[in-house]
């Protein structure tokens, strides 16, 4: 979370958003979010979910995230070896 409220803090200083208008933004997104997952855990709890496909799009879904920041690290270390020769 730290992470994130740097980025927005630092949009808001580049770009000179209104802060109201991001507080807006990330309150309709987390809005939107709690409600589809309260509908999400209603349908597998009432089995009209399809737990199988749903299993499925969680696995893909932790191995794009763990591709994704084992290819960021691996930047970075390939940045640092850069700057240290």
């Amino acid at each position: 979370m730290q992470t994130n409220s740097r980025v927005v803090s630092e949009s808001l200083e580049s770009y000179a958003a209104d802060p109201g208008h991001v507080r807006d933004v990330f309150g309709q997104y987390y809005l939107w979010r709690n409600r589809f997952h309260r509908a999400m855990w209603r349908a597998i709890i009432r089995g009209r979910a399809d737990t199988e496909r749903l299993v499925e799009a969680a696995r893909l879904e932790i191995w794009e995230h763990i591709t994704f920041w084992d290819d960021v690290y691996y930047a970075i270390l390939g940045m640092e070896n850069e700057l240290a020769s």
